[in-house]
């Protein structure tokens, strides 16, 4: 069995915990101490900043700003927001510096004050680049954090067994003690057995300082993503001792398979005596409660592979059942695939998809060519699409060179801003021809979680329209 290490702050552990059903070992790397409870912003504050969810619980009068926009980063942070009730969120995905980003592009620096309410530690103290840049902001710190140095002895342990399989990384903060207790451990070899989650692009370049199996990024980086980024196939020991288990019961299952198919089609004039089956089924049994020890596994292979040639020789003499199938009813079934088929495409593309239709295709289809049961019609991807908000390109700042010019001396960031993306149009018209080509496109975008879902339904429907055409085409020739 392999783990997923968890190393947020021991409150958000417990709660991924809760929400997962993979194994886990929690190891808090950073300690949370709330120093103020109740905040008192300026009265000429216009805009707050919000760069972590758990500020949304520790103010207790939060609820008498719920009228003042908050800037959030993560997803995680502004439904944070939502629940406590603000009107106006505005969320970037990416980092505090996009904030900077979209705040110089579109706020106006003599009416704007913003107040920034976070910890004591940051990687872009948004207050002092935003009075560098002009701007009327100040900073209210409302917990401290202290950095761990090691790890919890059982996270050691099993960090040096190598039975680490995952970690999430939330914070760019928790990446680097991290990376710092590797450094100094025993342990550091094994992490290229482990897969990194991290939540922005600027965390996966910190983790890479480090010899990973591999960094994936994910903006919505959740409990249930962590679940998802899971490989239930276990740890090497594991494998060998399933592998051999499986191995007994598939001859047991095989012998008994063969001697019920002589058994089923007994002649008139010579019927066999009943034959007790029972005994195997206990020792088939018995090899699922004893087969990871694999202690008696050889002895009871050997004794089922006796029975079944006992078994097999009493009813060899019997004569083989035909093996003549009708051929009028594979014509019915290939004819009522067909049919089937040829109507979930046709509903796919023009209409909505009939759960009927899908479940009767479904139940005609082989195993490895079924169909999603979320699939989508193109119409229903076209009105979700409708929905989503546009897109946007970055591109530099060129109207106010002085000031890119300023933030990149300052503070060593560079400016942008945005423009839509002809993407969601791209989409719209490709669909309205029945073809997919931009997903390939979309997904070189970093996508909000909404589009996200959305992509991957396209992809849905773009496999579900690939494998009717397949399987009528097959039946064509």
């Amino acid at each position: 069995m392999t783990y997923v290490l968890l190393t947020r702050p021991e409150e958000d552990c417990q709660e991924i915990t809760s929400k997962i059903i993979v194994p886990t070992i929690s190891s808090p790397l950073i300690k949370i101490k709330q120093s103020i409870e109740t905040v008192t912003i300026p009265k000429k504050t216009t805009d707050l900043i919000v760069t972590s969810a758990r500020v949304f619980e520790m103010v207790k009068n939060i609820k008498t700003m719920i009228k003042t926009p908050v800037w959030c980063v993560g997803e995680a942070t502004a439904a944070a927001a939502k629940e406590a009730g603000f009107e106006t969120i505005f969320q970037v995905n990416r980092s505090a510096q996009e904030i900077l980003e979209r705040i110089v592009n579109e706020c106006p620096k003599e009416s704007s004050y913003f107040v920034h309410i976070c910890g004591s530690v940051v990687h872009v103290d948004l207050a002092d680049a935003l009075t560098k840049l002009g701007y009327h902001a100040n900073r209210i710190i409302i917990y401290t954090t202290e950095a761990a140095d090691a790890l919890t002895s059982q996270a050691e342990a099993i960090m040096s067994a190598g039975l680490v399989q995952q970690m999430p990384f939330f914070s760019l903060r928790t990446a680097e003690v991290f990376i710092d207790i590797a450094q100094k451990s025993d342990w550091a070899e094994n992490i290229s057995k482990i897969t990194a989650l991290a939540h922005s692009d600027a965390i996966a370049r910190t983790l890479n300082q480090l010899s990973w199996k591999r960094v994936i990024v994910v903006p919505d980086l959740s409990a249930e993503r962590i679940q998802e980024y899971y490989i239930r196939s276990g740890d090497s020991s594991m494998k060998k001792t399933n592998i051999l288990a499986i191995l007994c019961l598939m001859i047991a299952v095989a012998g008994l398979t063969s001697v019920a198919t002589h058994l089923m089609w007994p002649t008139q004039d010579n019927t066999p005596e009943p034959i007790n089956l029972k005994p195997i089924t206990d020792q088939i049994e018995k090899l699922q409660v004893t087969a990871q020890s694999l202690k008696n596994l050889p002895t009871e292979l050997k004794s089922i592979q006796d029975k079944i040639t006992q078994l097999e020789e009493k009813s060899a003499a019997q004569p083989q059942p035909s093996e003549e199938k009708p051929e009028h009813s594979e014509q019915k079934t290939d004819k009522n695939l067909e049919q089937t088929l040829s109507q979930l495409q046709n509903q796919i593309i023009e209409g909505i998809v009939s759960k009927d239709t899908l479940e009767t295709a479904n139940q005609l289809l082989p195993f490895d060519q079924k169909i999603a049961p979320s699939v989508l019609s193109i119409r229903d991807l076209k009105d979700k699409l409708a929905h989503l908000p546009d897109l946007t390109d970055e591109i530099a700042v060129d109207a106010k060179p002085s000031l890119g010019e300023k933030a990149t001396e300052i503070l060593g960031i560079n400016i942008r801003k945005s423009k839509t993306s002809p993407l969601k149009k791209q989409a719209l018209d490709n669909l309205a021809q029945g073809k997919f080509s931009f997903i390939a496109e979309l997904e070189k975008k970093t996508l909000a979680p909404d589009w996200v879902q959305w992509l991957n339904s396209c992809k849905e429907t773009q496999q579900a329209l690939q494998t009717i055409t397949t399987a009528l085409n097959n039946k064509g020739e």
